[in-house]
């Protein structure tokens, strides 16, 4: 999906790519970086992960997001073609390059490790930091990225263009980007290093023996005194590696019954949450060398909570974000641009995951503290938008959201009433949930475009669409059903 106020859009990514390289070639010059620049040579693009072009149409149609209808309505609006696969690392990586994925080598959010023969993350990792002794950390962490080829906003960098990169996904590491600025999002880990890890403490859970952890969280049984709890549970690998055990959580909670609150203490800080409420951004510190008990090597991180119930007590905590002021692995180009958002606007999320779709799809929280979560997000990534905007020092801004396809992925089915996972039930409660995302969606293009003014274009992206879910294929099971796989036991 493409809409593009100003001119016709071009069809593919190749096209909207050149387009972007076009307007960077001819209409912006490379004025000094104490110069500002003229609304005329400028250029923004808002991304929104997985909308759908024909729902878009039909909601414009129906004049439901009345300002991206009035931006087509003054330049154009197309169906955009996606990549083989239309996955979004590699559609977004096409984006960013300008090359299929045959030539920037992402074809996948996994691929496999050919010692192993396991699967393994598609687009990157973490180089681990290194240490003398132990004790003394010689280098830092440091992102990596599988993709090959060099990003648009890094060439015109190069160029003189003044550049603002916000949150494409796949683009981490942040690229060097010479008088500009970068955040990285999607692909950012949390603290454990993965995609996003949440934390889910009841009191009325079974016993280890009797538990499996889902996909993407931990469930952790709680045992109460009273109305109190504390409870150790294994947190981030030790960075120093070599064989350590990973480092140690302590979370206590105290029910609050006249309150209808619980208290939560972690890493020294401490909250007072209403039963369904939200605490607000703990930053925590988890001495890693601390000699005398002063931390010499340490991780910081930002998470919250929320109070599910209190009888039992059920409590989620969010995944381990890095701090902005402090990231395990650097999140920006400058470095310190990630702290310097987070001194203007406050704590954010910074794990590339950010809507916990985990935790909602394990039922371990439900819909609306889901849709709390993505809009207040949402909003987070509108203010660092906007912020960027009202500077007078860029010609090229690019800022996605991906909030539109965390809500496709979970509330699509509630569109259909023939899907197997409808329910009429929740369909009642939030069968506009989608609808609602792309209002908002609508309503940050609005802001954009009158902060802009008419002689600034403005491009609205997606890198793919979205269906119905109903069948899938396991390759596994294709290939062994026709003899090109093997089963056998995996060496420990």
């Amino acid at each position: 999906m493409v809409v593009w106020g100003g001119a016709t859009a071009a069809r593919g990514w190749r096209g909207v790519w050149l387009m972007v390289v076009a307007l960077l070639t001819l209409g912006m010059g490379c004025g000094g970086p104490s110069q500002s620049v003229r609304p005329g040579r400028r250029l923004v693009i808002l991304g929104f992960d997985g909308v759908d072009p024909r729902l878009l149409a039909n909601w414009m149609a129906e004049g439901k997001l009345p300002r991206l209808r009035q931006l087509s309505e003054g330049g154009d609006f197309r169906p955009l073609g996606s990549t083989n696969p239309p996955q979004s690392p590699v559609a977004w990586t096409s984006f960013a390059t300008g090359t299929p994925p045959a030539r920037h080598g992402i074809f996948d959010f996994v691929e496999r490790d050919p010692r192993t023969m396991l699967p393994d993350i598609g687009t990157g990792g973490l180089q681990p930091p290194r240490y003398w002794g132990g004790i003394l950390r010689t280098a830092s962490a440091e992102g990596y990225s599988r993709r090959r080829g060099v990003p648009f906003w890094e060439l015109a960098a190069e160029h003189g263009v003044r550049v603002d990169i916000l949150r494409v996904p796949y683009a981490f590491p942040p690229d060097p980007v010479q008088g500009g600025r970068m955040l990285s999002g999607l692909g950012v880990p949390d603290l454990l290093g993965t995609n996003s890890t949440f934390f889910y403490f009841a009191s009325d859970l079974a016993p280890d023996a009797r538990r499996r952890d889902p996909g993407g969280g931990r469930l952790v049984p709680l045992t109460l005194a009273g109305d109190e709890g504390t409870v150790d549970v294994p947190g981030p690998p030790d960075p120093r590696g070599e064989g350590r055990p990973p480092l140690s959580l302590r979370v206590s909670f105290r029910i609050d019954r006249a309150g209808d609150a619980a208290v939560v203490r972690f890493a020294g800080e401490e909250a007072r949450v209403r039963r369904g409420g939200w605490s607000p951004w703990l930053a925590f510190r988890l001495p890693v060398v601390a000699p005398l008990g002063l931390p010499l090597v340490a991780l910081d991180g930002l998470c919250r909570f929320h109070v599910i119930s209190l009888d039992p007590l059920r409590v989620y905590m969010s995944p381990l974000n890095y701090a902005p002021a402090h990231p395990f692995a650097p999140l920006s180009s400058p470095f310190g641009y990630a702290a310097e958002l987070a001194a203007a606007l406050g704590p954010y999320k910074t794990v590339g995951w950010s809507e916990d779709t985990s935790a909602l799809n394990a039922e371990r929280i439900d819909e609306e503290a889901f849709l709390t979560d993505l809009n207040q997000t949402m909003d987070d990534v509108r203010a660092s938008t906007l912020r960027e905007l009202d500077r007078d020092d860029w010609q090229l801004l690019v800022s996605v959201f991906t909030q539109t396809d965390r809500v496709a992925h979970m509330f699509y089915r509630l569109l259909d009433p023939t899907h197997p996972r409808y329910d009429a039930t929740l369909a009642a409660r939030y069968g506009n949930a989608v609808l609602d995302v792309y209002r908002r969606m609508d309503a940050i293009v609005g802001e954009v475009v009158d902060r802009v003014g008419p002689e600034t274009p403005v491009l609205v992206i997606s890198d793919h669409g979205f269906h119905s879910y109903r069948m899938g294929l396991n390759v596994n099971t294709w290939l062994r059903d026709h003899g090109y796989l093997v089963q056998g036991a995996i060496a420990a």
